[in-house]
């Protein structure tokens, strides 16, 4: 992706999640015991015929019982893929808010170590499937996949990690991730700004 692609991209970017903050979840307990506190959907690619599918939470299937049939030149015939899918679902207690509309759709773009997930109230969001890391780079990454701006809380914040520069998608998050935080010090300075001026309402009054 050169530099007009990219800048191109992110100017589509949405701002909606700039101001996001990880929220802490306790998946398991708000799960219920009924199994209906959330629904996550996560992008899982079958090892043996590369088709990907969205699962569940906690999923364990084979390719063609997920997908019984497939289509080749506009023909149905049995799909005879017998490789192993697995799913995690949300496996970090944080949860990222972000409002998405098609939240397969979503989970089919994201390219990295996220799902999504829907709450029981309607919330949305996404949430990542594994740790042991800091994966700043990849919940950045996510949030672009799905046409917001990374939230400042990332993306002011982002590690140094080994070999960095040398990542293909490097260049697109840091251009994401300095116009998150060029938007989040716009809203910043407007707060500032009108604090003053009431400070200096209460002053003339005095």
């Amino acid at each position: 992706m050169n530099n007009n692609q990219i800048t191109e991209l992110v100017a589509s970017l949405s701002c909606d999640a700039v101001d996001c903050k990880p929220i802490e979840v306790d998946w398991r307990e708000t799960l219920g015991h009924n199994m209906d506190g959330w629904q996550s959907f996560e992008a899982v690619e079958c090892d043996d015929c590369g088709h990907v599918h969205v699962l569940g939470p906690f999923g364990e299937s084979r390719c063609n019982d997920e997908m019984p049939e497939v289509e080749t030149d506009g023909d149905s015939k049995p799909n005879e893929c017998e490789g192993w899918l697995n799913s995690n679902g949300p496996s970090m207690n944080y949860f990222y808010p972000v409002r998405i509309s098609d939240c397969e759709k979503a989970a089919r773009n994201i390219s990295g170590s996220l799902c999504v997930v829907e709450l029981a109230d309607g919330i949305t969001g996404v949430a990542l499937t594994g740790g042991g890391m800091d994966f700043s780079w990849e919940i950045c990454q996510a949030f672009i996949d799905i046409g917001f701006l990374p939230p400042a809380h990332f993306a002011g914040n982002l590690p140094e990690m080994a070999g960095f520069e040398k990542d293909p998608r490097t260049p697109l998050v840091l251009a994401a991730a300095r116009v998150s935080c060029e938007v989040a010090l716009g809203w910043a300075r407007r707060r500032l700004d009108n604090v003053t001026r009431m400070q200096e309402r209460v002053a003339n009054k005095e």
